[in-house]
């Protein structure tokens, strides 16, 4: 095998927790491929980065993705870091949820983190190229509240599709970990703690006791996909600030 590529891709990466992401990365020397569903997005992000590449997709569409994943490869070649950031909220008691708003939350945050990883770890197997995935899940996959259930259960199944992807791909020499955070002050999160309901259940009882920056997750996931957690794989690195300490 050659050595891991400092190449990345990153899904959701215009903007939040994919946008530092991307930032990170960059800043730990990689080339990047931020893919987001927005062209428009993705340009007013990183139009002015020479290492970014910017791919719009649809990170449910196999097709989309796949085309994504190959005109990165062509551009600065098999990835060594996929990170999966991309996903969705749609706040609703489940005995309000529609069957579309939890198909579209199940659609983009579970499958639209396995198609990415089966996509591009395809490519490093074919290459011979050892590399790793790291995953964004959330607290909510081990804790719901009234109006999170759909985003819980998704997030829930990244949790476990995390490490099975683990073991899938462990004899080829790819590490599978994820990031769960807690609340982050990303715009949907700092909207989230205006109510004060909200912030008296969530901010309230968190250790830490305020949001986490974006960059503070980013961090986390350029621990888990660089040579420092070369001995990690299938775990799950939960960043957020206390909660579920203190639950």
């Amino acid at each position: 095998m050659t050595d891991q590529p400092k190449t990345a891709i990153v899904t959701g990466g215009a903007s939040g927790i994919g946008a530092a992401v991307v930032r990170a990365l960059l800043d730990a020397g990689h080339t990047v491929a931020a893919l987001d569903l927005s062209a428009d997005a993705l340009e007013a992000a990183w139009s002015d980065e020479p290492g970014v590449i910017r791919l719009a997709a649809d990170v449910t569409d196999r097709a989309a993705v796949t085309a994504a994943v190959d005109e990165a490869v062509a551009r600065f070649g098999v990835p060594g870091v996929l990170v999966n950031c991309a996903g969705i909220y749609r706040a609703s008691n489940l005995l309000d949820t529609t069957d579309a708003d939890f198909d579209a939350v199940v659609n983009v945050n579970l499958k639209g983190t396995f198609l990415p990883s089966q996509i591009v770890a395809r490519a490093m197997v074919a290459a011979g190229v050892p590399g790793s995935i790291v995953n964004i899940t959330s607290v909510a996959a081990s804790e719901a509240t009234e109006e999170n259930g759909a985003y819980a259960a998704s997030k829930g199944g990244v949790t476990a599709l995390t490490r099975a992807l683990a073991v899938s791909f462990a004899e080829h020499g790819i590490r599978v970990n994820g990031v769960q955070p807690g609340p982050i002050a990303t715009p949907q999160g700092l909207a989230a703690v205006a109510d004060p309901v909200y912030a008296e259940r969530m901010v309230g009882r968190m250790l830490l006791k305020r949001l986490a920056d974006p960059a503070e997750i980013a961090a986390a996931v350029v621990f888990l996909a660089g040579d420092g957690a070369g001995f990690i794989t299938g775990s799950i690195l939960t960043a957020d600030g206390g909660v579920l300490a203190h639950r």
